[in-house]
């Protein structure tokens, strides 16, 4: 399966190194270019709460977490925008082709290691391949 062809809302995106979510897609009040309205998930990366020039677009989840960019073009392989990828598909480029014993560790941002424990994986792995 290819890239999709649109930015859709929900969206995650990896900006540099920066994570994000599309909040927002259209056009501003008084500009002309289409524009993303992203949510960072480092909050400090943002700029602030939505709006533009007093009008409210969206409403990030916490105050000044929030940007708009230029919407760039999928097809750009020079964009410094690539998007992200679901829980779902993570875990399965991850770890569907391994072997999964019932417990395993996962790398967070907030904490060196999460242990998750697996009940019946094995199911898992029969349905989603």
């Amino acid at each position: 399966m290819g890239p999709p062809a649109e930015f859709t809302i929900g969206m995650r995106l990896l900006i540099g190194n920066d994570r994000c979510t599309v909040r927002w897609i259209g056009v501003l009040e008084g500009d002309k270019s289409e524009r993303l309205g992203l949510e960072w998930d480092n909050v400090s990366r943002g700029r602030h709460s939505g709006e533009f020039e007093g009008k409210l677009y969206f409403r990030p989840l916490f105050p000044k977490s929030a940007s708009f960019i230029k919407k760039p073009s999928l097809e750009d392989p020079s964009s410094k925008v690539r998007l992200g990828i679901g829980l779902l598909q993570g875990l399965r480029e991850r770890y569907l082709e391994s072997d999964i014993t019932e417990e395993f560790h996962v790398a967070l941002e907030s904490s060196p290691s999460v242990q998750i424990e697996t009940r019946g994986w094995s199911k898992v792995q029969e349905k989603l391949s």
